[in-house]
């Protein structure tokens, strides 16, 4: 069997890691030189790790598992061929875990703010939250990432910090439960949380609203949204919201394209009426049951559904809220023993990178 793995983050890296074990020729097909562990990059911006930390080499990791690791973007497929900026590369089965891009959506000034959307944008944001050591900071969108930076920033930097959300409450995807505990955390912070703001511009120098207000400040970092990348959006594979939709097996919802499984926050996950979450843990578990179901292919066996764990209406998270505290979260249940929480998850997050160090 060839099988061509698009994209290196969490989903991709971890599909190749487990199906290095079968017979198969594998290819990683990934433009970035690492893997990079998105989780670790608010605790980056308070110095409590280091790149080292929070990111892994691919080529090396190719090598020793006997994987080709072309270093080059893949800009189209078909049913059994990989078009990438210098190749084509063809394959038996395709696994498609490029990821997400941030999602400005249009509003004017946005895509000169700051981001942890990437490694790069992650320096990038570090080295002038160092070098500017700015009196106020506006954080752009209170989703997970929205409150572990604006947590960690407090913590780190005497900054008035403000984090800004369009929709009624923070953390609007998890329980109210959830929403109104993070939102007294943020608070006792020192967060300034201000809800039910619509962001219509950005400038250099302060943050426009809707409803004709503005706030003045030295940075503004964005953590408001994500959409597909471009790859996804020039495939023609089915979609929902833009994303690639799969069957009950995580494969391309098209006959044309059974051969092509696509996971990970690329994927439109929809299975007995659940919505699996773009995080981490769904990435991971994809990965783990692609592979599985490549090796009943292997052996001419029936496919096996996957189940979704971290769903829309019952999501799964480990929230960092600063200080070295987290929570976890269950659905509705919200799991309240900070620095224990925060031990457990620091552990989960560093070591899933050390799994990829040669």
């Amino acid at each position: 069997m060839r099988l061509v793995v698009i994209g290196g983050g969490i989903g991709g890296a971890e599909s190749v890691r487990l199906a290095s074990s079968l017979s198969a020729d594998i290819t990683l097909i990934e433009p970035k030189k690492r893997l990079e562990c998105q989780a670790l990059y608010p605790e980056y911006l308070s110095g409590k790790v280091d790149i080292e930390d929070i990111c892994a080499e691919l080529s090396p990791f190719c090598s020793k598992l006997g994987v080709e690791f072309v270093n080059e973007r893949a800009l189209g497929i078909t049913p059994n061929e990989v078009i990438t900026e210098r190749c084509e590369v063809g394959f038996d089965v395709a696994i498609v875990a490029v990821g997400t891009t941030q999602n400005f959506f249009g509003i004017e000034g946005s895509e000169k703010t700051f981001s942890v959307h990437t490694l790069e944008d992650t320096i990038k944001t570090k080295r002038e939250l160092d070098r500017r050591n700015p009196r106020k900071i506006v954080i752009v969108g209170s989703g997970l990432t929205g409150v572990e930076v604006s947590c960690e920033l407090a913590e780190s930097f005497e900054a008035e910090i403000y984090i800004v959300e369009l929709m009624d409450r923070v953390l609007p995807t998890f329980h109210p439960r959830v929403s109104s505990y993070v939102e007294k955390v943020l608070k006792k912070r020192g967060v300034h949380v201000l809800v039910s703001k619509e962001v219509v511009k950005i400038h250099d120098d302060k943050v426009e609203f809707s409803d004709g207000t503005s706030l003045e400040c030295d940075m503004a970092i964005w953590t408001a949204g994500i959409r597909p990348v471009p790859f996804v959006d020039s495939t023609p594979f089915p979609k929902t919201k833009g994303w690639i939709k799969v069957d009950d097996f995580l494969r391309v919802d098209d006959e044309n394209y059974s051969s092509i499984f696509a996971i990970g926050d690329n994927s439109w996950v929809e299975i007995d009426g659940k919505i699996a979450t773009k995080t981490a843990i769904e990435a991971e578990r994809q990965a783990k049951h692609t592979v599985k179901n490549l090796e009943m292919m292997m052996k001419e066996e029936r496919l096996k559904k996957y189940k979704i764990k971290a769903s829309m209406d019952s999501p799964i998270a480990l929230i960092s809220l600063g200080c070295e505290c987290a929570i976890g979260v269950y659905g509705g249940l919200c799991i309240r023993i900070p620095k224990l929480v925060y031990k457990y998850k620091k552990w989960i997050d560093t070591s899933f990178v050390k799994k990829f160090k040669s």
